[in-house]
């Protein structure tokens, strides 16, 4: 199995493991990210979710998704289709990925890549936002546009 890299961010060596959850079962998932973060997902479905405010910003030819993610939350975001801008204004998070994990500590920004799905734990109030090219303002339609529901076949051919 693929070991992943751990960054480097602000001098500090960064290890995604949220607090009262054992470590060795995170490295495990980890270590098999695209089959596990599916049943991760799964599991936490089944208790309550938090209600995270989103603001919808449209732009000629960009759709900017603004979320506010409370203290204590963990997100499993979707599978991108294309590369995106974030944006992080307010708050810190560990986040990971099947290639990478890092601690992102606002203000900050990076462009994701795409065909990754990203788990986020934020230690902080935080305010992300994403930015995709697009000339669409549907929000129904942008969904289906952007976001693929579960990973593509053509993601483990080139990735």
């Amino acid at each position: 199995m693929m070991e992943l890299p751990t960054l480097v961010e602000n001098k500090e060596i960064v290890h995604v493991v949220p607090a009262g959850v054992d470590p060795l079962y995170l490295r495990e998932l980890i270590h098999n990210f695209r089959n596990s973060v599916i049943a991760l997902q799964t599991e936490l479905l089944k208790f309550p979710q938090v209600e995270c405010n989103v603001k919808h910003h449209f732009i000629k030819g960009a759709y900017c998704r603004e979320i506010f993610i409370p203290a204590g939350t963990l997100i499993i975001g979707k599978i991108h289709k294309d590369e995106c801008l974030v944006i992080v204004s307010k708050g810190r998070a560990l986040v990971a990925s099947e290639f990478a994990q890092r601690e992102i500590i606002a203000p900050c920004s990076f462009v994701a890549p795409a065909l990754t799905k990203q788990i986020g734990y934020h230690s902080e109030d935080t305010i992300w936002t994403t930015v995709h090219v697009t000339d669409e303002t549907d929000i129904a339609k942008l969904e289906a546009e952007l976001a693929y529901p579960d990973y593509p076949e053509e993601v483990d051919a080139c990735h």
